[in-house]
């Protein structure tokens, strides 16, 4: 029903099969954030590794799609930035998708998104920085356990953060990263 109509309607079938490369987390549909992640957060509790991803099918005419073009996804290559090493790099999980914030660092353990920390800390270090031309208030660290950290901007809203934080590896599977901000028009 709407809203929602026919998000992920497949999955359950498509994810066991190995017929998902990726999961659109944001696009111009009626599930906003974060309600679009309720199902990728549960296919990443289920063992799936799949990469975010996010989608412009932006109606310029309709009013509804901003920002305009903004949903996006981002892939770090690491090295000479071909359409190969751009695939190779997005099945690896080194990406992140946005609908304005730019996140300029993430990790965890030194360990990058798309990597798996293999250690016996109980605690783990990560460092985050996000960076926009609106403001910000807040990053959210959420893993298979719930919210594990939230780190606000000071004062209480701010163009960009960036923090390390640490969280309890007990329970853990996966971890990623949430800015939440205001809805505007970017500064000059």
């Amino acid at each position: 029903p709407w809203p929602g109509g026919g998000a992920c309607r497949g999955m359950a079938i498509d994810l066991p099969a190995g017929a998902v490369d990726a999961m659109d987390l944001l696009t111009y549909t009626n599930l906003k954030p974060p309600a679009c992640v309720t199902d990728y957060f549960a296919a990443l509790n289920a063992g799936f590794h799949l990469p975010p991803s996010a989608g412009t099918d932006c109606a310029l005419g309709w009013g509804n799609s901003k920002p305009l073009g903004g949903y996006r996804t981002y892939v770090d290559p690491s090295g000479a930035f071909t359409m190969d090493s751009w695939i190779a790099a997005f099945k690896a999980g080194r990406s992140f998708v946005s609908n304005y914030p730019l996140f300029t660092h993430f990790d965890i353990e030194n360990k990058d998104p798309g990597e798996t920390y293999i250690g016996t800390k109980s605690t783990l270090h990560g460092d985050v920085t996000v960076k926009c031309a609106l403001p910000i208030q807040k990053v959210e660290i959420i893993g298979n356990t719930g919210t594990l950290k939230t780190i606000n901007a000071s004062g209480g809203s701010a163009r960009s953060i960036s923090a390390g934080f640490n969280v309890s590896r007990t329970g853990l599977t996966w971890i990623v990263a949430r800015v939440t901000g205001t809805i505007g028009t970017p500064a000059p």
